[in-house]
C-alpha cells in the first residue's frame, strides 16, 4: 500500500507532461464490497494518476484506466478485498491511435458544409455545420453566447419555426471534453429534424436551442495534446499549475 501510493505520488508530479497512454490498461473490478469501495472513493479523490471510468460504488463494479506502474500494486489492492479483476482494455494508447480521427477534408464543391457521421469533428467543423443549418433555413438563426476561455467562438443554433409560446429545448454537448459521440450523436440528432425532418411536428411545436460544445477548449485539447482531457482549460490559481474544472 505504502508503495502503491509512494508511486502515485511520482506519477502525479509528471502529471503535466504526459500525454501518452503506452501501457495503460482499463481494468473493470468484480462487483465492489464496502470496503473496496470506499478504498477506490479515497483514492478518486486523492489522484489524478488512476482514472475512474465509472463510479466506485459498492454492489457494483468500475472501471479504472491505470498506468503500467500501478497496474500490479491496484490488483494486488483489489485483491487484498476480495475484488477480482479483469482487462477491459489491453493498450488504451493503441486504442487512441486506431480511433484517430482522419485529417480534416476540404468542403467538396456543392456541399454546405464538411461535417459528417462516418468521423469525429474538430470545434471549427461543429460550428460551421450549424452555421450552415442557419444559412439554409429561415426559421433558424445563430446566436454567439461569446468566447470561451481560450478565444473559441461559442454559437447557438436557435430554431425557432414553431414561434412565441411554444415550449423551448436547449440542448447542449460536449460537457467532457474526451466524450466525443456527445457532439456527434447531437448534431445528428438536429442534422435529422432539420434536414430529414421526418416528425414535423418536433419543429412545428418545439423551439430548439443548440450548443454543439459547452467545452470547446478542453474538447480542442483531446484532439492536440491529451485524448483522455476531461475538464474545461481554465486557470484554477493552483499552484501546480493544474487546469480546468
Amino acid at each position: 500500500m505504502k508503495l502503491f501510493l509512494a508511486t502515485l505520488t511520482v506519477l502525479a508530479a509528471q502529471a503535466m507532461a504526459k500525454t501518452s497512454y503506452d501501457g495503460y490498461q482499463v481494468l473493470r473490478t468484480s462487483a465492489l464490497t464496502p470496503e473496496a469501495s470506499a478504498m477506490l472513493r479515497e483514492l478518486q479523490l486523492t489522484t489524478n494518476s488512476i482514472d475512474f471510468w465509472r463510479e466506485p460504488a459498492t454492489g457494483m463494479s468500475t472501471d479504472i484506466n491505470t498506468p503500467p506502474e500501478l497496474l500490479a500494486g491496484l490488483k494486488e489492492m483489489l485483491a487484498s478485498k476480495g475484488v477480482e479483476v479483469s482487462t477491459m482494455i489491453e493498450d488504451v494508447e493503441k486504442l487512441i491511435q486506431e480511433t484517430k480521427p482522419a485529417a480534416k477534408a476540404a468542403k467538396s464543391e456543392g456541399e454546405r458544409y464538411t461535417m459528417d457521421w462516418n468521423d469525429y469533428h474538430d470545434h471549427d467543423t461543429l460550428n460551421e455545420f450549424i452555421e450552415a443549418l442557419a444559412d439554409a433555413n429561415d426559421f433558424a438563426s445563430i446566436i454567439p453566447i461569446g468566447q470561451s476561455y481560450e478565444g473559441r467562438e461559442m454559437k447557438v443554433l436557435a430554431i425557432t419555426k414553431a414561434g412565441p409560446g411554444a415550449p423551448n429545448v436547449f440542448l447542449e454537448a460536449g460537457i467532457h471534453a474526451r466524450e466525443w459521440i456527445s457532439p456527434a450523436v447531437a448534431t445528428y440528432i438536429v442534422r435529422q429534424m432539420v434536414e430529414d425532418n421526418e416528425n414535423p411536428d418536433y419543429l412545428d411545436k418545439i423551439n430548439w436551442y443548440f450548443l454543439p460544445s459547452a467545452n470547446p477548449d478542453g474538447y480542442s485539447y483531446t484532439f492536440t495534446d491529451d485524448r483522455l482531457w476531461r475538464k474545461t482549460r481554465s486557470d484554477t490559481g493552483s499552484a501546480a499549475g493544474c487546469k480546468g474544472v
